[in-house]
C-alpha cells in the first residue's frame, strides 16, 4: 500500500515535545505525522541497559519533581506512571579549594561569605518571578557569566569553586559559558530555593522515561515515521513542505521540534528571520558528558560535588548482585573525560572514592550526536538581553517551532518540553478555521436546531504589557445589555495574576498548574480539578505562583451591570 504522505500537519522530532505536540493536535482532530530522524522515540532522555548489567540506565534526562513541574506531574497522573523518589545519599565528599570534606560543603570561616553571595542570588530571583521574564525589565545585571558576576569573584576560594562546581554540573559547560540569570530563573521556579540545586533532584521514573514516552505516543493515535532526518522544510500560501530522505511530505501547519543547536541542520524556505536565525547561531553552551561506570570501592549512597577534575558531580545510583555498583558522574570537557576509557574514569571517580575501580563504563555522546548538537539547554551570558529568549515566540509562517530549549517554563527540562510542545500546538491547531477579530474565539454556527460548536484556538494576552496573563473567550463575549445564561472564557497564567470585581458570580475550574485565589481576606490554593466561585460582588484575586490555566464561568447578569476592572500584576518573592 502506498504510503501516506498528505496529513494536517506535520511534527518533526519525537521527543517529549513532538509527542505531547502529535496528540494534542490529533485530539483536535487532525490527521499527524511524526517525522524522527532516530530509530526510537526520546529525544534526549535514552533510558536502555548498561552493557552487561542486565539494568537499564538514563542516558540522558533523568529527574524531575513533580511537586515543582506541573507539566510533567499532569502526563504522570494522566498515565499512571509510576515514579520513584531519588534515594537520599549516606555518604558525602566535597572536594574545592584543594581540600575533601565530607561534613559542611564549604569551610566555617567562609559560611559569612556565602550568606552574602545568597543574598545577591535571591534579589536575581526576584527578577525573574516564578521563573518568567518580565516584559520591560533590564536583565543585564544577571545576564552575565557566572564567573565575572561580582558576587561570584568576592566569595573566598572554596566557595567561590562550590559554585563553579554547581553551574559546570548543571550547565554542562564550563562556568564562563553560563549566565546567572539561568540559574536565578531555575531556583526561581523551585519556589526561590538555591537549595534545590541539591534536592531538586527529587525524583525519577521507575521503569524509565521510555515508558511515558511510548504511553503518550500510543495515545495520539499519529504516524510516526523513524530514521527519518528532515532536510529541508517550504511553505507558501498552500501549505507547508517538509523534505526528507523517503521523500516530501505536506500538511498545512508543521511544529518543528528539533533541539535548537540542530536547527542549522534544516533549510527554511523561506529563510528564517533574523531574530530566530541569530539565536540559532548563538546556540546554546551545554555539552555535558553524562558517564555511567559500573564499579567496586565506591561507598554506597555517595553523593560527592567537587571541583578541579573531570567530573563535578558523583552519584552512587545502583547496586548490583555481584557487589558492584552503577556510578553516574556528570563533566563538559571531552579531553579531561574520556567517557569510554575505564582507566580514565576510574582516575577521575578516584576524586571522590579512592579505593574505586572501574570495571566498565559507558555514555552517549550528545555533542556529536548530530540530531541533537549538544545536551539540554541551557542559557549563555547575554541570551535574554540579546533577545533570543523571545526569538521564537512567534511562528515562521505556518512553522511553529516547540522543544524543551524554547521553553517558557523549565526550559532544559522534561517539564519544559512537555509545556512547549502542548502551547505550539494549541497555536498550530485548526489552520482552516478564521480567529473571530478581537476575542482569540473561533465559531461555527450551524442551523438553528443544531449546537454551536466553539473551535479551540491560541490564547492572547490581556496586554502587551502582561504577556503572563492570557484569556480567550469561548462562547461569545458578554454583551453590554446583559445575558441570562453563563459564559465561557479560558485563562493562563505565568508568574502573575490579575484581580476584578463582578457583579455576577464567577467560577474558576482549574485544568492545569496551581492556582491561588484570594477572596474575602482567605488564601485558597487549587490543583487541577478543583472549582471554585467567588460570589457576585467579591472582589477575586488571583494568581500562579509558575502556571495555571483554568475554564472561568461567569454566572448570569440579566441587567448588564459593569464589572469594576482591577489589574494584572507580576507575582514576585513569596507570591503574595
Amino acid at each position: 500500500m502506498e504510503e501516506q504522505t498528505n496529513y494536517d500537519a506535520i511534527v518533526v522530532g519525537a521527543g517529549f515535545a513532538g509527542l505531547i505536540a502529535a496528540r494534542d493536535l490529533a485530539a483536535r482532530g487532525q490527521r499527524v505525522v511524526v517525522l524522527e530522524s532516530q530509530e526510537r522515540i526520546g529525544g534526549r532522555t535514552w533510558y536502555k541497559e548498561f552493557p552487561g548489567s542486565g539494568r537499564k540506565v538514563e542516558y540522558g534526562g533523568t529527574w524531575f519533581s513533580t511537586e515543582s513541574m506541573s507539566s510533567l506531574a499532569t502526563e504522570i497522573d494522566r498515565y499512571r506512571v509510576e515514579v520513584v523518589d531519588q534515594p537520599a545519599p549516606k555518604t558525602f565528599v566535597w572536594d574545592t579549594g584543594g581540600v575533601r570534606r565530607a561534613t559542611a560543603p564549604i569551610p566555617a570561616e567562609e559560611f559569612g561569605a556565602a550568606e552574602a553571595f545568597l543574598a545577591a542570588l535571591h534579589r536575581a530571583m526576584a527578577a525573574v518571578p516564578g521563573g518568567a521574564i518580565v516584559a520591560g525589565t533590564d536583565y543585564s545585571e544577571w545576564d552575565v557569566a557566572i564567573t565575572e558576576w561580582e558576587p561570584t569573584k568576592a566569595l573566598p576560594l572554596a566557595s567561590r569553586e562550590f559554585v563553579y562546581a554547581w553551574a559546570a554540573m548543571y550547565g554542562g559547560c564550563a562556568p564562563g559559558e553560563v549566565s546567572v540569570l539561568h540559574y536565578a530563573r531555575m531556583m526561581a521556579e523551585f519556589g526561590d530555593r538555591a537549595s534545590a540545586l541539591y534536592d531538586g533532584l527529587a525524583q525519577k521514573f521507575a521503569h524509565g522515561t521510555t515508558q511515558l514516552a511510548e504511553a503518550i505516543l500510543a495515545d495520539s493515535g499519529a504516524d510516526i515515521v523513524l530514521s527519518t532526518p528532515v532536510t529541508a522544510i517550504a511553505q507558501d500560501s498552500t501549505g507547508v513542505r517538509v523534505d526528507t530522505a523517503r521523500g516530501p511530505y505536506t500538511a498545512e501547519t508543521i511544529v518543528c521540534t528539533v533541539p535548537l543547536n540542530a536547527l542549522h541542520r534544516i533549510r527554511f524556505e523561506p529563510p528564517l528571520p533574523s531574530d530566530k536565525a541569530a539565536a540559532i547561531r548563538a546556540g546554546h553552551p551545554c555539552r555535558s558528558i553524562k558517564v555511567w561506570a559500573r564499579a567496586t570501592g565506591v561507598p554506597e549512597g555517595l553523593f560527592a560535588l567537587g571541583w578541579g577534575g573531570p567530573i563535578q558531580w558523583l552519584s552512587n545510583e545502583y547496586s548490583l548482585a555481584d557487589g558492584s555498583s552503577l556510578v553516574v558522574g556528570f563533566g563538559y570537557d571531552p579531553q579531561a573525560l574520556r567517557a569510554s576509557d575505564p582507566r580514565a574514569v576510574e582516575a577521575a571517580i578516584r576524586k571522590y572514592a579512592p579505593d574505586a575501580v572501574v570495571l566498565a563504563c559507558d555514555a552517549h555522546d550528545w555533542d556529536s550526536d548530530d540530531n541533537s548538537d549538544g545536551a539540554w539547554s541551557i542559557w549563555g551570558p547575554g541570551w535574554v538581553v540579546a533577545g533570543h529568549e523571545q526569538a521564537f515566540d512567534k511562528p515562521h509562517g505556518r512553522v511553529h517551532f516547540a522543544s524543551s530549549d524554547l521553553a517558557k517554563q523549565w526550559p532544559g527540562w522534561i517539564d519544559g518540553a512537555i509545556h512547549s510542545g502542548a502551547a505550539q500546538a494549541r497555536k498550530a491547531a485548526d489552520p482552516d478555521n478564521q480567529e473571530k477579530e478581537g476575542n482569540g474565539m473561533t465559531e461555527k454556527t450551524l442551523a438553528a436546531e443544531q449546537a454551536a460548536v466553539f473551535r479551540r484556538t491560541d490564547i492572547p494576552a490581556v496586554s502587551p504589557d502582561w504577556p503572563g496573563v492570557r484569556s480567550r473567550w469561548i462562547t461569545p463575549p458578554p454583551a453590554e445589555g446583559g445575558w441570562i445564561g453563563g459564559l465561557l472564557a479560558e485563562w493562563e497564567l505565568e508568574a502573575a495574576g490579575w484581580a476584578d470585581t463582578h457583579p455576577h458570580d464567577e467560577y474558576a475550574f482549574v485544568i492545569e498548574g496551581e492556582l491561588h485565589v484570594e477572596c474575602a481576606g482567605v488564601e485558597h490554593v487549587l490543583s487541577p480539578g478543583d472549582t471554585i466561585c467567588v460570589p457576585g460582588g467579591q472582589t477575586g484575586r488571583y494568581w500562579a505562583p509558575v502556571y495555571a490555566r483554568m475554564l472561568g464561568v461567569w454566572g448570569p447578569n440579566p441587567d448588564g451591570d459593569e464589572t469594576e476592572h482591577g489589574e494584572c500584576f507580576a507575582i514576585k518573592g513569596d507570591a503574595q
